[in-house]
């Protein structure tokens, strides 16, 4: 995302309006400042309220106040209260804040919004604060060794689960021309190479036929996510590397085929030396701030919006060895028809 360029101006900070603070100082999002250190908790859109909480740091009384610069230069008080977590001392305040934003805001609009820290001499501004909270995700950071290992052997064969275009998204061109690249999915589409189930991944490949495999939101849609660890195992090569993206916390969708979520704690249960596999890396990340849609007096007493989930969950796994374990049941017997969306 690109912010639109700072402009100095004279005069006190603006509260509102299109006005511009006087010359701002940026700071790197997310990493203390020299001269006040922060951190940034919450920054989102949710149905056309923009809502933050965080802390700051200052000098003794020095309060500061807040607004939200938008993408098209205007200025959004942003009146905040106690941070119920972080009370405030005299040299930091904590700030929970909601703002209605002034008409229709798309997610890109909303995403070039910045918060800026108004104090009596200086000024903080926090640009981008989700590239930033980005570049410290355990889910992005997770990635790293599938990377390497395509890298390190960019001629083989890769499979991918689930790889039928249904919005005009493929990953094919991911990998290396010079790999082979092999689509694999339950129904039929652009971008699929062979039809299946994945429950049966051995009827349809030789036993270690592929040096690598993907797997992008397939496997919270499996009935026995168990069983396709397995039958994994079976069409890896031993050292090939897979990685396996999904969700910890989503929202219920594509009924009736939604069975799982899995946190990255959840991964051991699935690959491990039992199953013929080692983890390389796991990690949850794009936080989600989570609510009840409707009062419910326990749920509020444990604040449960105070707590997080997490939108995506991913682990890197390399096959070490067979297995022999097995699971004869048949997807058919656990799952009601044949998916469809």
């Amino acid at each position: 995302m690109k912010f639109f360029p700072r402009k100095p101006a004279s005069g006190s900070p603006a509260e509102a309006g299109n006005a511009s603070p006087p010359i701002l100082r940026p700071v790197t999002p997310c990493v203390p400042a020299e001269a006040h250190p922060y951190r940034l908790y919450d920054f989102f859109m949710f149905r056309g309220v923009f809502f933050g909480r965080g802390l700051v740091e200052h000098a003794p009384g020095d309060r500061p106040r807040l607004s939200l610069r938008l993408p098209d230069d205007s200025w959004l008080a942003a009146p905040y209260g106690p941070d119920p977590v972080f009370p405030d001392v005299e040299t930091q305040t904590g700030f929970n804040f909601s703002v209605p934003l002034p008409g229709p805001t798309t997610g890109e609009a909303a995403a070039a919004i910045a918060l800026f820290v108004h104090f009596k001499d200086d000024h903080l501004n926090i640009a981008n604060p989700a590239a930033a909270r980005l570049q410290s995700d355990r889910f992005v950071a997770s990635e790293q060794p599938f990377s390497e290992a395509i890298r390190a052997a960019p001629h083989g064969r890769v499979l991918e689960i689930g790889s039928r275009a249904r919005s005009g998204i493929t990953r094919r061109e991911l990998f290396p021309a010079t790999m082979e690249y092999v689509g694999f999915d339950i129904a039929p589409g652009p971008n699929v190479d062979v039809l299946g189930d994945a429950h049966a991944l051995s009827a349809y490949f030789p036993p270690g036929y592929f040096d690598a495999a993907l797997s992008i939101s397939v496997w919270e849609h499996l009935a026995m996510p168990w069983k396709v660890s397995i039958e994994l195992n079976r069409v890896l090569k031993t050292g090939a590397v897979a990685m396996i993206n999904t969700h910890q916390s989503w929202p219920s969708h594509e009924e009736p085929w939604d069975y799982f979520r899995f946190s990255e704690y959840s991964w051991a249960a699935l690959f491990n030396a039992a199953t013929g596999f080692e983890i390389l890396s796991a990690g949850m990340g794009y936080p989600a701030v989570m609510a009840s849609a409707f009062t419910i007096p326990h749920l509020q007493k444990d604040h449960l919006e105070w707590h997080y989930g997490f939108l995506a969950s991913r682990c890197v796994i390399r096959k070490i060895g067979p297995t022999t374990l097995e699971w004869p049941v048949a997807t058919e017997v656990v799952s009601p028809g044949r998916y469809s969306h």
